[in-house]
């Protein structure tokens, strides 16, 4: 099978009963310009990914790292929190499903990072 049918298969099985939004960068710019509500911006891609390309004005935190340093990262009761993944976005959505049970307002937001173009967030 694969790797694709087989990361499909995982969260479609995993978050079968998620409900969090998708989000688009215009979106994720106006939650970060947002005064009166604290946004983090998250790509959960990996370290070297991250390096490669990124959306300027987000933070690296490889998703596995940061299920297990939420408290760290994450340190703004009620922020939201946007999920920033490549556009299979498996990384993002498992991510979320572990954080929206920790009781975080998650959005995910799915870049093609091979564009050419990348838009600032922040």
């Amino acid at each position: 099978m694969p790797r694709r049918s087989i990361s499909r298969a995982h969260l479609q099985t995993l978050s079968a009963d998620d409900r969090f939004p998708e989000i688009d960068v215009a979106t994720a710019r106006k939650w970060a310009h947002d005064p009166g509500r604290t946004t983090y911006l998250l790509d959960v891609r990996t370290p070297e990914e991250f390096e490669k390309s990124h959306l300027d004005g987000t933070l690296s935190s490889e998703g596995g790292q940061l299920l297990g340093v939420a408290y760290r990262t994450i340190a703004v009761r009620g922020a939201r929190v946007v999920l920033i993944d490549d556009p299979l976005g498996v990384r993002a959505r498992t991510v979320a499903h572990w954080l929206q049970r920790r009781g975080f307002e998650i959005a995910v937001l799915l870049v093609d990072f091979s564009a050419q173009q990348l838009s600032a967030v922040a």
